[in-house]
């Protein structure tokens, strides 16, 4: 038990927050008579002797998030910017894309769109960032599948490029696939002749006979 003297001041501790104004001053360099130096939530005690947080600084580790918010909101680390080392850091993960800030979110395909904006994130061929193509997928992840492609007819055979994939299965970059002399669409809109099959000679008679 401590002796008290007059005109002598024997508080050690001003702000009451377990470092002794000596050690604040001398030590550590924080506010002997504020117990929260950076007015984070925590005081210059537990940043410095609990959870090694930087006393000065709100968001030790720069990520968006108060060392407060990391200890006792989510229980990510205050001094790893990307706590689950995927990328990511911690702030954006929760302010921004919502997602789990310790559990590991890969770009697995490498195309700089992760996993929860990639429709694949197998195939660094589909994300939100491609344009579509004609291949019965859905290149760009707008859940639209080969949009665009019912009004062109890239080979000028008389067939829309959507029908040429998706019904009659010819090649939409070829007006004659079958190479009998017959492009796709005269085949299909005027003899009604299988384009896929190569027959110069039905063909012909076909004609002569029409």
């Amino acid at each position: 038990m401590g002796i008290d003297f007059p005109g002598v001041d024997n508080d050690w501790d001003h702000d009451d927050d377990g470092l002794s104004d000596e050690n604040e001053t001398l030590v550590w360099g924080t506010d002997p008579y504020d117990a929260d130096t950076d007015d984070d939530g925590l005081s210059d005690y537990d940043e410095v002797m609990s959870f090694g947080t930087n006393p000065f600084a709100s968001d030790s580790d720069t990520d968006g998030l108060t060392d407060l918010q990391e200890i006792f909101n989510y229980a990510t680390n205050p001094m790893n910017s990307d706590s689950d080392n995927d990328g990511l850091s911690d702030g954006l993960e929760v302010n921004y894309w919502g997602t789990d800030p310790l559990v590991y979110a890969p770009d697995a395909d490498n195309d700089l769109f992760y996993h929860f904006q990639d429709c694949n994130d197998n195939n660094p061929d589909v994300n939100p960032g491609t344009y579509e193509r004609l291949n019965g997928i859905d290149d760009d992840c707008d859940d639209l599948t080969d949009e665009g492609f019912n009004f062109t007819d890239r080979d000028s055979d008389g067939l829309l490029d959507w029908p040429e994939y998706h019904i009659h299965g010819t090649d939409f970059e070829d007006a004659d696939t079958d190479d009998d002399g017959l492009g796709d669409g005269i085949e299909v809109e005027t003899y009604g002749s299988n384009p896929l099959s190569y027959d110069p000679m039905r063909i012909k008679m076909d004609i002569i006979g029409s």
